[in-house]
This record gives C-alpha cells, structure tokens and sequence, in this order.
C-alpha cells in the first residue's frame, strides 16, 4: 500500500452507490452501421447458397437408382 493509499483510501465497491470508473464505449459511430435488412437478405442468401451447395454435395454422393427411389416419396409437387 503506497504512502497516498493510506491518507485516501478508496471506499469499497459494493453497495448502492459503488460506481465504477466509466469504460471507453466500443459502440460504432452510426455512419458504421449498415441497413438491418440488408444484412438479413444477405444472410438469407448466404444460408441459400449453402443449402444448395449442401444439396449439389449430397446429390453428387448418390446413385441415380437411390435419387429415383427417394423421388417416389418425396411431397414435392416439382
């Protein structure tokens, strides 16, 4: 404990007044921030393109016997 410490010592910081010393904000300023639904479009397209992607993959993978026997239980109306 230094000499300075000792003529001031600090309250504790607990209780209903305790405030601790303010932190530098990390907020962006606003010209940083970009249109909310342009960021969900280009989230939607990029979880499309992964979807079609895991798609081509999986089709890649499979034997055209087992592509026409899953086609005779498929629901889609293609």
């Amino acid at each position: 404990m230094s000499s300075d410490e000792a003529q001031h010592p600090s309250p504790p910081m607990s209780g209903l007044f305790a405030f601790r010393p303010m932190e530098t904000s990390t907020a962006l300023p606003s010209h940083c921030y970009r249109d909310p639904m342009l960021v969900l479009e280009r989230k939607q397209e990029e979880e499309a393109a992964a979807e079609k992607r895991e798609q081509a993959r999986k089709l890649a993978r499979m034997s055209l016997a087992r592509i026409r026997a899953e086609s005779l239980f498929t629901k889609d109306a293609d």
